[in-house]
């Protein structure tokens, strides 16, 4: 008789005759062992590749929060700084001098570090602290603009005042008024502010020193300057094209000097009959007559609207019913104001188009009205201060209704005394942070 599991035993040997009894098991199980290993690796990677997503994603969103901290912090220098020029006694402002001084009284305290200029620092949140720094800055160095194009070129000779063998542009917040062409000084400032985050575990520490280091950091620009009015002379209305103005029935047109005053040979004004001129010189010719928005106003139009309170496009649906007392209002295009829609208010009106003050507005308006077009005016209306018109002007009485026009000196003091003070002349922008940058921004 065979053994009990002998044939099983045979066949198996003859099947696989070097295998050893149980192998087939153990290399089964190694094959697992392998398998989950595999999978234990691959899942390693993943969640690996998860973690570091995350955390780049975290680092990402962080670094995106402080940016703009930092960007915050820097437009607060500028405001700060703004606020500085416009609250001073002296004006224009010659120089820039944030002063400290806590045992004076009162307490002077505008800065931290009159050193530098205007700097401030604070916490944000628990452990990040904020800084900015507004530095009083240097101007330009002297070079002779040999092309007269008003920069600097290569090639050109310049007072090398810092030693570095370039030419070197001004920094910081300094005066810039002879570089936009103005004269005098303080009349237009540039301001630059430096926006810094810092992680601070250590109150015992300044800022920047040991642990206490900086995770953010941004730079902005801007520019302000002070509004002039320039009329091109003292009369209640200045034309710059004489033969194109004329006072119809009841428009009624006073001053104690000059009336009406027009550029040198551009013609006769025309007076109808029950047209009043009410001055000791009805009409004089002006040989120095300038009436551009630059003349007056000593900016152009897009750095004029940048400046003002409102400024709009000729639908005026953005304009009040009335102008708030000494704002600036730019509206684009032709407007027209009739029964529903009075001119009042007091303060600066530049309309670039044509001024239509139709029949029935009632309207009353006290300062400077500035046209680049054409101006019609219909009673009832009065106006008090200057009248500057490019085109033609025409003043209509309806009925027994008067068009008058006074001429006020003191309302234009006035205006340059409480809108004179400085506006911002451009918007915020980043400025160059080497010389490279800022003379290819110049180039271009």
């Amino acid at each position: 008789m065979w053994p009990q599991g002998g044939v099983a035993e045979t066949a198996m040997a003859r099947d696989r005759p070097n295998a050893a009894p149980g192998a087939a098991l153990r290399q089964r199980g190694m094959a697992l062992i392998w398998a989950l290993g595999a999978l234990l690796f691959v899942a390693g990677i993943i969640f690996a590749s998860v973690d570091a997503e995350n955390a780049s994603r975290g680092l990402s969103q962080s670094r995106f929060s402080t940016e703009g901290q930092a960007r915050k912090l820097a437009r607060a220098g500028l405001v700060d700084a703004y606020a500085w020029f416009r609250r001073q006694t002296i004006q224009p402002v010659p120089a820039f001098t944030p002063q400290l001084d806590l045992a004076a009284s009162p307490p002077v305290n505008e800065t931290d570090d009159p050193a530098l200029g205007l700097v401030r620092e604070f916490e944000v949140t628990p452990g990040i602290w904020g800084r900015y720094e507004v530095r009083r800055g240097t101007g330009p160095e002297s070079f002779s603009d040999e092309n007269g194009n008003g920069r600097y070129d290569d090639g050109e000779l310049f007072t090398d005042v810092d030693g570095d063998g370039m030419w070197s542009r001004g920094k910081d917040t300094r005066d810039v008024t002879p570089e936009r062409g103005q004269p005098g000084k303080g009349v237009v400032w540039h301001i630059e502010a430096m926006g810094t985050v810092f992680r601070r575990p250590r109150a015992d520490l300044a800022l920047g020193e040991g642990p206490n280091m900086r995770i953010g950091a941004a730079r902005a620009a801007c520019e302000i300057r002070r509004m002039t009015i320039a009329p091109p002379a003292e009369a209640a209305i200045c034309a710059a094209e004489g033969h194109r103005v004329t006072i119809f029935d009841r428009g009624r047109v006073r001053a104690d000097e000059t009336a009406i005053a027009t550029a040198e040979g551009s013609g006769s004004i025309t007076i109808y009959s029950g047209g009043e001129l009410l001055a000791p010189t009805k009409s004089a010719y002006n040989p120095e007559y300038r009436s551009s928005i630059r003349d007056v106003f000593g900016v152009d139009l897009a750095q004029l609207k940048s400046m003002a309170d409102i400024s709009t496009t000729a639908d005026g649906n953005d304009l009040p019913s009335k102008i708030a007392d000494y704002t600036l209002v730019v509206v684009e295009g032709d407007l027209v104001y009739d029964p529903d829609f009075s001119l009042r208010g007091t303060g600066t009106l530049v309309v670039n188009g044509d001024l239509t003050i139709s029949s029935g507005s009632n309207s009353f308006f006290t300062g400077v009205l500035f046209v680049t077009g054409n101006l019609r005016v219909e009673a009832p209306c009065f106006i008090r201060g200057t009248i500057i018109v490019n085109g033609s002007v025409q003043l209509q009485g309806v009925g027994g209704d008067y068009v008058e026009v006074e001429h006020d000196p003191d309302v234009v003091s006035r205006l340059l005394t409480v809108m004179g003070q400085y506006r911002y002349g451009k918007a915020t922008w980043v400025p160059p942070h080497t010389q490279r940058q800022a003379l290819q921004q110049q180039a271009n």
